[in-house]
């Protein structure tokens, strides 16, 4: 999540980054679940939608409800001549 002053100015993007980057290092997959506001974020990298949850908020004291989707991103393995530089 990034702080609303910081937002639309790439706070978000340089985090997605770097974990992408750490998953395709380790040929891990990304696993996450998106806010309705970031999930065009991380549509941009490259995440797919694999399921959407939908949280009562009275379970936590609060009012109404969130959606969470649930995206996976699936690491990018270098080709030999990449590999190999």
């Amino acid at each position: 999540m990034t702080d609303s002053q910081h937002r639309q100015r790439g706070a978000g993007s340089l985090l997605v980054q770097w974990g992408i980057e750490q998953s395709d290092a380790t040929g891990l997959p990304c696993y996450l679940q998106a806010s309705e506001q970031g999930r065009r974020l991380y549509e941009h990298y490259g995440f797919q939608e694999i399921d959407t949850v939908e949280y009562n908020l009275s379970d936590y004291g609060l009012e109404g409800a969130e959606k969470m989707t649930e995206m996976l991103r699936e690491p990018r393995t270098k080709s030999k001549a990449e590999a190999s530089t």
